[in-house]
């Protein structure tokens, strides 16, 4: 018997779902391997070349439908992207949670002109949804994190902090984000354009995860890279990656405010998880006393 889902995934509840999903398609999944656990938790299963998809608690049938069919717009478009699976192309309804399979991009080594490739390639991906015509909602970060406040623990002292320390900053920006200037244009955006969600496959890359795609200044798909090379990555190539988008972009074109959204929105989705391990509370703890530390002593561990 699986039980009850709960508010987010965590490995035992995703993988039970997993299994009672393999079984009803039988599908073999003695070597499944999980690839990531976040918001939504994706399983490769070796032995059919396929990744499966449970879909977190944000998702429904209308939004995961219009994944698909981005997605197919896209590689009708010449961008290439992760692709629905013919065999199992259904949205499946599992213990209250969504399910889709998609087929398997196996990752090769990306080479130190990653940077540049990717800021070419986010260009052509922003050129092609120019064309797009299905109806996307408006970007809107800040709704975002303060619907996961709400889904924090009050149970832990990592919990507590975050409900806290997130809410304060949140008020700070919302004061200073009144007056934010972008520079890049409006319209529709992948909402998470970060380089954890591309795979590089023979000398290609391809762009996954669409549940965030929404409209808004494309500033919001440049600055997850812009997070990434200030807190993950200190010798990130971010001047290649800024001037292979556009030539006199610089990370000081960017208003500050919207690095720090997008560093609360990182916070505020671990935060959900607070409580589950040490390794989660320990990694909220540190995210929210180095907010304001730049450098070494900012950096974060990937989750």
């Amino acid at each position: 018997m699986i039980n009850p889902p709960t508010s987010y995934l965590t490995e035992n509840n995703s993988h039970e779902i997993l299994v009672f999903f393999c079984e009803s398609q039988h599908i073999d999944h003695r070597n499944a391997k999980l690839l990531r656990l976040g918001a939504n938790a994706l399983y490769h299963i070796p032995q059919e070349n396929i990744v499966i998809r449970i879909h977190g608690n944000d998702n429904n049938e209308e939004k995961i439908r219009l994944e698909i069919n981005i997605s197919s717009f896209l590689i009708k478009n010449g961008i290439n992207s992760a692709s629905i699976s013919k065999k199992y192309s259904d949205i499946y309804f599992i213990n209250g949670k969504y399910i889709t399979v998609w087929n398997y991009i196996e990752s090769h080594d990306r080479p130190g002109s990653y940077p540049k490739l990717y800021g070419k390639f986010l260009r052509r991906f922003h050129n092609a949804m120019n064309e797009c015509k299905f109806t996307l909602p408006l970007y809107a970060p800040l709704q975002t994190i303060e619907s996961r406040i709400k889904l924090i623990s009050k149970n832990n002292d990592a919990g507590r902090l975050a409900i806290e320390q997130i809410k304060h900053r949140i008020a700070e920006v919302k004061i200073n984000a009144r007056e934010v200037d972008f520079v890049l244009d409006f319209g529709p955006i992948h909402g998470d354009a970060h380089t954890g969600n591309t795979v590089y496959r023979d000398n290609k890359i391809y762009i996954l995860d669409f549940e965030n795609l929404a409209i808004g200044y494309r500033d919001w798909d440049i600055i997850p890279t812009c997070v990434i090379a200030k807190r993950f990555d200190l010798n990130f190539r971010l001047s290649e990656f800024l001037k292979s988008y556009e030539s006199d972009l610089t990370l000081c074109s960017f208003d500050e405010n919207l690095i720090r959204i997008r560093e609360l929105f990182m916070i505020s989705w671990l935060s959900q998880r607070a409580g589950e391990s040490r390794t989660i509370d320990d990694e909220i703890i540190l995210r929210l006393e180095t907010l304001d530390k730049s450098g070494e002593d900012g950096l974060w561990h990937p989750m």
